[in-house]
């Protein structure tokens, strides 16, 4: 489909003329791109990384995957955005009698619907797989 002007243009600064149909388009091709973003960046966080061990609060990073805390106290995570990482998974697990909270609250546990902080309990040896569903971090598994 041939345009007088950038798709680029269009996206940053809609036209009252531009017709419906190149809309829809550049909408799709749009999705398209983001999808494939997307797709790309999960193969690269999740392509088997290596666990990485905080002993304190902490953000997790675009490369982690896996996590061991081992602090002295309670520890806080700061979870990424789970509007940008639809799909990713987390595995977070205690080797200390210490809990590990989010520092949001974007945390749907096992048996409930209503997000909160809470990821582990404040047992050795807990652990929980956290899956983003584009809103909030849901605990799918965990003991």
């Amino acid at each position: 489909m041939a345009f007088t002007r950038s798709v680029d243009q269009y996206v940053r600064s809609p036209q009252p003329d531009l017709p419906e149909s190149q809309i829809k388009y550049l909408q799709q091709e749009l999705r398209k791109v983001e999808a494939t973003i997307r797709t790309v960046r999960d193969a690269i966080v999740n392509f088997s990384n290596a666990p990485v061990t905080k002993t304190g609060s902490f953000t997790v990073a675009d490369t982690d995957n896996w996590i061991i805390c081992n602090g002295t106290g309670t520890i806080t995570v700061t979870l990424p955005s789970a509007s940008l990482w639809t799909g990713r998974d987390l595995v977070i697990k205690t080797i200390a009698a210490q809990a590990v909270n989010s520092a949001s609250s974007n945390v749907v546990p096992l048996a409930s619907a209503t997000a909160g902080t809470a990821i582990l309990a404040n047992t050795a040896g807990k652990w929980a797989r956290l899956v983003s569903d584009g809103t909030n971090w849901v605990i799918m598994a965990a003991n």
